[in-house]
């Protein structure tokens, strides 16, 4: 998954550490499961729109819709850019073509 944009997320007070991702698609199943294997990952697919909300423990948690390109990335406000370049990479290593597994 490429990132197109990272935005600061404005309809939330500390937008420094909130931003608003744009993908260069739309988040899909397997990137979900992709990153599910980097923390703790909450997934809800019997909703009409599955929501998903990844934790990392003192990095940032992700939060979004399956189908969508845009997603919240809610970062630990001692560690902005190390935890923003730690996301970028994760989403560089995806690679659409595998099969991926729902890390519980």
């Amino acid at each position: 998954m490429k990132i197109q944009a990272i935005e600061p997320f404005e309809e939330c007070i500390g937008d420094e550490y909130m931003k608003l991702i744009e993908f260069d698609t739309d988040i899909s199943r397997a990137f979900i499961f992709y990153m599910s294997q980097f923390g703790e990952m909450e997934y809800h697919d019997s909703f009409t729109r599955p929501l998903f909300t990844l934790r990392i423990d003192n990095c940032f948690t992700f939060k979004g819709i399956q189908g969508f390109p845009t997603a919240r990335l809610i970062l630990n406000p001692d560690a902005i850019e190390e935890n923003l370049k730690k996301f970028h990479d994760m989403c560089e290593q995806f690679e659409p073509e595998r099969e991926y597994q729902l890390c519980q």
